[in-house]
C-alpha cells in the first residue's frame, strides 16, 4: 500500500450535485458516515514539496483519482484534491466512514473558504497537465490554511518551502490573485467530504441558475474543466449541470 502524506479533497468531472440536497446537508451538518472511498493514484503526475506546516516532510502534490460510492451511487472515475495536511490516506485501501458536511458546521468549510474554493474552481479552467494539477492543489491548501488576508503560496502562514517548479508556483499565485478580486465569479458550491480517520476531500456542485451570475442562464453556464470536479451521484434529486469538466 502506498501512503499519501498529504490530505486530498475529492472532486470529479460530471453532472452537478443537486442544490436541494446540498442545502439539506448544510442544515443537517454531518451526513451519516457510511460512504466508501478508495484512491488509486495521482491522475496527472505530481510534485514533491515541503511546506511551512509540514516541516521537512516531503509530500506529494497533485490531483488524485479513485472510486467513490456516495449515497449508493458509485463513481469509478472520481477526481480530487486534499484539504488537510495532517492525516494520512493510502492508495488502494477502501475507507467506509466518509460523509458530506455543511458549510459553517463542525468539520465543514467556513463560508469564506467555500466561497474562495468555488471561485477557484470557476476560474481555473481545464486542468490539462501536471503543472496545472499541482497549482490547483497548492491553491486549495492556501485557501483552507492561510490566516492572513493575502493569498499567496510564497509567503504567509501557509507557504511552499521547497520543491515544485517556478511555473507551478507562479500559476497558483496567479489564480489566487484573480479569485481575491471582489468581482471574481463563483458558479460553484464547495462541500467537504469528511472522515474522522483519514484525509478529507472537497466536492464541487454547480449553483442553481438563480445563484449564478445574472448575465448567465442555466443553458449557457459552462462547468470549467479543472482538477477538482463535480460529483453526480445525487443528481437525480434536482436539475443537473450539463457539461462535465474535461479530463486530461
Amino acid at each position: 500500500m502506498t501512503r499519501i502524506n498529504c490530505l486530498t479533497r475529492m472532486t470529479r468531472p460530471a453532472l452537478a450535485l443537486a442544490a436541494a440536497l446540498l442545502v439539506g446537508h448544510a442544515q443537517a451538518g454531518l451526513v451519516t458516515l457510511k460512504n466508501s472511498l478508495k484512491l488509486t493514484d495521482f491522475s496527472d503526475g505530481y510534485a514533491v514539496m515541503t511546506t511551512s506546516l509540514t516541516g521537512g516532510e516531503h509530500i506529494g502534490v497533485g490531483r488524485l483519482a479513485g472510486v467513490l460510492t456516495l449515497d449508493g451511487v458509485t463513481d469509478n472515475s472520481f477526481l480530487t484534491y486534499c484539504t488537510d495536511l495532517f492525516q494520512d490516506v493510502y492508495f488502494h485501501t477502501v475507507y467506509v466512514d466518509y460523509g458530506l458536511v455543511g458549510t459553517d458546521t463542525v468539520h465543514g468549510f467556513s463560508a469564506h473558504q467555500a466561497d474562495l474554493l468555488g471561485k477557484l474552481y470557476t476560474h481555473s479552467g481545464t486542468v490539462r497537465n501536471t503543472n496545472e494539477s499541482v497549482a490547483f492543489q497548492l491553491s486549495v491548501w492556501e485557501i483552507v490554511n492561510e490566516t492572513s488576508h493575502t493569498l499567496n503560496i510564497s509567503n504567509g502562514f501557509f507557504k511552499r518551502s521547497s520543491g515544485g517548479s517556478g511555473t507551478q508556483i507562479a500559476l497558483a499565485n496567479t489564480w489566487l490573485s484573480a479569485i481575491s478580486q471582489n468581482h471574481a465569479d463563483n458558479d460553484f458550491d464547495a462541500t467537504r467530504l469528511y472522515s474522522p480517520t483519514a484525509q478529507d476531500f472537497v466536492i464541487f456542485s454547480h449553483k442553481p441558475p438563480r445563484l449564478v451570475r445574472i448575465a448567465q442562464t442555466a443553458s449557457s453556464v459552462q462547468e470549467p474543466a479543472s482538477g477538482a470536479l463535480v460529483w453526480p451521484g445525487l443528481a437525480a434529486l434536482a436539475w443537473l449541470g450539463r457539461r462535465k469538466r474535461a479530463n486530461a
